[in-house]
């Protein structure tokens, strides 16, 4: 594969051409990571309304039918029920380890087996995270991927 980088100041917005003879699995896996880098979700903190570009994201949590989108250092409530959420980072870095979060597979560190056939995420911010025993092989199908 050949990548070309051309720079030009006289243009307003970045644009990506992919030149390619045929499409295959790996260009396909490409060309959803780029597309991931468009995609924000709207969220609030201390009475603010933010938009965050979900590669700022480390998971997604639901507790008591609230979301919550965890960065590396906060914590935003989001208005989008958890399946709303999961559709629309479909083909992302994301990928469900449970009923009620999604992680950002992008922000592993460590996995690590624990009880019960389930595992441990370890994420970059050292946040760690459990992978219910029915969406292990998900997970380890998502991270064969990246």
């Amino acid at each position: 594969m050949k990548l070309t980088i051309l720079q030009d100041d006289a243009i307003a917005e970045d644009e990506i051409i992919i030149r390619t003879a045929t499409r295959h699995p790996r260009l396909e896996r490409l060309i959803d990571l780029i597309k991931q880098y468009s995609i924000t979700l709207k969220a609030y903190h201390n009475n603010r309304e933010y938009y965050l570009p979900i590669e700022t994201i480390y998971y997604i949590e639901s507790v008591d039918g609230i979301t919550y989108l965890i960065t590396e250092k906060d914590s935003l409530l989001c208005r989008m029920s958890l399946r709303e959420i999961e559709d629309s980072v479909q083909h992302t870095s994301f990928c469900r380890i449970s009923k009620h979060m999604i992680v950002n597979t992008a922000h592993l560190k460590a996995v690590e087996s624990y009880a019960n056939h389930r595992l441990l995420l370890v994420l970059k911010n050292d946040d760690k995270v459990l992978v219910n025993r029915n969406y292990v092989e998900h997970l380890k199908k998502q991270i064969k991927k990246l």
